[in-house]
């Protein structure tokens, strides 16, 4: 993490920098501040990435905003509709597009993750 501060320090405006650090605080469970981080690196050039969306949408699922987590999974899709981990956890229209969640008697252990 010390190295990606730095990085962040030297190149603030890096989506990747930005987006690695979200996941490495999604991972500790630090899931407001990895939810912040998303939101400053999504908008950048190099931030629409289908792993940031895919862990942006976790982070908020983890937060309990189901309905904007299946938003950023939907949009993870548009980028790569051949994400099969994603395709594998939720119920998927042909078209591709998330129509719903876990079942509810799966949001409270997330193996997945």
């Amino acid at each position: 993490m010390d190295l990606i501060n730095q990085g962040l320090k030297e190149f603030p405006t890096s989506a990747d920098l930005r987006g690695y650090k979200a996941i490495l605080l999604f991972r500790a469970k630090k899931y407001e501040e990895a939810k912040a981080l998303f939101e400053s690196a999504l908008p950048l050039p190099s931030g629409q990435t289908h792993l940031y969306h895919e862990y942006y949408g976790d982070t908020l699922f983890m937060l309990k905003d189901v309905d904007q987590a299946m938003i950023e999974w939907n949009k993870s899709l548009e980028l790569n509709p051949n994400n099969s981990k994603l395709k594998k956890r939720y119920w998927i229209k042909p078209s591709n597009e998330i129509i719903s969640s876990p079942p509810v008697f799966f949001r409270h252990s997330t193996p997945w993750l």
